[in-house]
């Protein structure tokens, strides 16, 4: 049997090919359901003769009947009266020309020639020159009096700004010699100092004139108070708040955990063929994979 792409494509070295003759029976389903049947061509289309219409042909459109065109009017051209056009021949200059005149182009600067002054030179820049200092008024102060302006008369030709301090001339330093120890005759008292009275330095000036110091008292020693003495009524431990709510027992939470956790042991029933003989059946012989048969006793009739 040959199939259909064995038909259709022969190998190489069949290139010989023969017309088998097959019956009805040996085809497959795919040609016996579909069959080659003929083909008819599709006759031509004839194609008509141009007839040209009669009259007269109007290349007008849509647009043409709806929107038909309107006469324009005519312009009429109106001319001054007094114009009078020139008689002398055509001079090319326009009224651009005429008007504005042709720039000579740009003329360099001529450098200014430097003449030293005979004045002496004043330091004094165009800024002074434009801006100088006028007289003003004074400042007067609006600060509160101080108590050293009260009495002014002890600070005359004194004060404490910079600006009046008066420059006291030094004297050039000199050489520091140290001078030789001199040792004191006789015995040298150690006396302590402790003594000697502590007071504040008393000194003169703009704050210590009205302002003088305080005498420093020691202090005194801190006394703690006694200690309040407790209640010792019959409401003596109670307050409000134990009044209103009285103590409660509490009650115990419940646990559902198991009380125990460990496995009970159970007891193992026992096997009635452990104690050898079951009761009510006595041996009767041993089979072939060593078990034991038992029968019932027999009962004895009295």
């Amino acid at each position: 049997m040959v199939s259909e792409y064995q038909e259709k494509y022969p190998a190489y070295f069949h290139s010989v090919c023969t017309l088998q003759v097959m019956s009805v029976t040996s085809l497959m389903s795919f040609r016996s359901d579909y069959v080659a049947h003929e083909v008819t061509q599709r006759p031509p289309k004839v194609t008509k003769l141009y007839v040209p219409p009669d009259g007269r042909m109007r290349h007008s459109s849509t647009y043409v009947r709806d929107y038909p065109t309107h006469p324009v009017q005519k312009h009429i051209m109106t001319k001054p009266d007094g114009y009078h056009p020139p008689t002398a021949k055509m001079v090319a200059q326009s009224l651009y020309k005429g008007t504005v005149c042709a720039s000579s182009g740009m003329q360099p600067k001529e450098k200014a020639v430097y003449r030293p002054t005979s004045a002496p030179l004043n330091g004094v820049s165009t800024y002074r020159q434009d801006y100088l200092g006028l007289p003003a008024k004074p400042v007067k102060p609006f600060r509160a009096k101080v108590a050293w302006e009260s009495s002014p008369a002890i600070f005359q030709g004194t004060t404490e700004f910079h600006d009046q301090y008066k420059s006291w001339p030094l004297q050039p330093k000199h050489r520091h010699h140290a001078e030789e120890y001199c040792p004191t005759e006789g015995t040298m008292v150690g006396l302590p100092t402790a003594h000697e009275a502590r007071a504040p330095l008393q000194t003169r000036s703009t704050m210590k004139e009205h302002y003088r110091a305080w005498d420093m008292l020691r202090p005194r020693p801190t006394l703690h108070a006694d200690e309040l003495e407790k209640p010792k009524g019959a409401f003596a431990k109670t307050t409000t708040f134990h009044s209103v709510y009285t103590p409660k027992t509490a009650q115990r939470a419940t646990s559902f955990k198991p009380t125990q956790t460990l496995p009970s042991p159970q007891e193992i029933p026992s096997c009635p063929a452990w104690d050898g003989c079951p009761p009510g059946f006595e041996y009767s012989s041993m089979g072939e994979t060593q078990v034991h048969y038992f029968k019932k006793k027999s009962s004895s009739v009295p």
